[in-house]
């Protein structure tokens, strides 16, 4: 499609052809960054997912990479809480007894 006399399927902007590498490498990181925050988020919510369904913390965190404590972090941001039946820790214990 051309418009102002310009290839629109070959342009990134009015200015800048693809050919330039500079653009286009730009242009591959930005794809890149942001198929890379998707899938975090996809593997935030399997993570969330698996605490849901009461697996071990460990387990999750094992599978995922992640430690036990950022599993929880992430499971709790998604509305789920660790039924595991491990204790909070102390200082958590001592801040929601004030």
């Amino acid at each position: 499609m051309k418009v102002r006399g310009v290839d629109r399927d070959t342009v990134i902007c009015d200015t800048w052809d693809v050919t330039d590498p500079v653009v286009r490498a730009k242009a591959a990181l930005d794809r890149a960054e942001a198929t890379v925050k998707r899938r975090r988020e996809e593997l935030a919510k399997e993570v969330a997912e698996a605490v849901r369904r009461g697996e071990k913390l460990s387990h999750v965190g094992a599978k995922a990479g992640y430690t036990p404590e950022h599993v929880r972090r992430i499971a709790r941001a998604h509305g789920v809480e660790d039924k595991t039946g491990r204790e909070p820790p102390k200082r958590a214990q001592a801040a929601s007894a004030e």
